[in-house]
């Protein structure tokens, strides 16, 4: 069974956590995205002015959650990403969309590329995949887009209304995944 077809079992499994079903996001994407040194999956909120890391996974496969992002820290990025399913920022630091990220976020982070899609519920966005590479930028492979396509598709199928409801109310969810994770 691919990798694939095993996500959509788990995501489709009502007695798996939160924590876990993003968890799976997570390690399936890092498998079907071999460039991604880092994976996460982020919320909007209700007013589509913030975002929300459900979580995160690096190489080191530690997973981590709870950063948040706002459209008045990086305005350009939040405009395009809720007008256009996918971005593709290879050379991120110096991309229109995404050189607002710079100093505050991929210097810190060195991240170099970026390839970020949208995932919805009721034709209404809900949250981000985010694959970034680390240490140089890299150019995204169209197999890269097709897969992250994909899990959005099984994501927003099988478990955007679940993220819908907690990405609702932050303190629930950090709540949620710190009892879960621990």
């Amino acid at each position: 069974m691919d990798n694939i077809a095993t996500l959509t079992i788990k995501l489709s499994n009502p007695n798996l956590s939160i924590s876990d079903k993003l968890k799976a996001i997570c390690r399936t994407i890092k498998y079907v995205v071999p460039n991604a040194n880092r994976v996460s999956l982020w919320a909007f909120n209700d007013s589509f002015d913030k975002i929300f890391c459900l979580m995160s996974q690096d190489n080191s496969l530690k997973f981590q959650f709870g950063q948040q992002l706002h459209k008045t820290d990086f305005a350009p990025y939040f405009n395009f990403i809720l007008n256009d399913r996918v971005l593709n920022a290879s050379d991120a630091r110096n991309h229109p969309v995404t050189s607002c990220f710079t100093t505050r976020y991929f210097e810190p982070l060195n991240i170099y590329s970026l390839l970020d899609l949208i995932f919805h519920h009721n034709f209404a966005p809900v949250g981000i995949i985010c694959c970034e590479h680390l240490d140089e930028p890299i150019e995204w492979q169209e197999q890269d887009i097709v897969a992250l396509q994909r899990i959005a598709s099984i994501t927003t199928l099988f478990f955007a209304k679940e993220i819908k409801c907690v990405s609702c109310n932050e303190d629930e969810i950090i709540a949620t995944l710190t009892n879960e994770c621990s």
